[in-house]
């Protein structure tokens, strides 16, 4: 399984567009012998509250700002809503009016998109 798009950017965007439940089996899948193992528990945590908070529930694929604000207060995050935003630009991400379980998980882990964008899935 790939991932759509051209370049690390279509890449990604396809990713954010993927429900709660791709985002974090993606995400785990990319990093699993890094940390993956290690922080699946909090990661399908955070798939979990993202559900909750999403008014589609498990078939959303992002929260508004507020929702955003929500989850980072239900996980005792240190980190705030504008300083995900910046990080996320700071990789290269420019329009940022939703937020993704993904764009969180970059954030947190500060992972490389290229990597996380371009890696095995267990198919290929």
């Amino acid at each position: 399984m790939s991932l759509r798009g051209s370049n690390d950017q279509e890449k990604l965007a396809d990713l954010s567009s993927r429900n709660y439940k791709a985002q974090a089996v993606w995400f785990l899948n990319a990093y699993w012998t890094e940390f993956g193992q290690r922080e699946a528990d909090n990661i399908w945590t955070y798939k979990h509250k993202h559900d909750e908070l999403d008014p589609k529930k498990k078939d959303g694929n992002e929260l508004d700002e507020f929702g955003c604000h929500r989850f980072l207060e239900q996980i005792n995050s240190t980190m705030t809503v504008q300083e995900m935003r910046n990080y996320i630009r700071s990789i290269g991400v420019e329009r940022i009016k939703f937020i993704p379980l993904v764009y969180f998980l970059v954030a947190r882990y500060r992972v490389e998109i290229h990597r996380l964008v371009n890696a095995s899935q267990g198919d290929n």
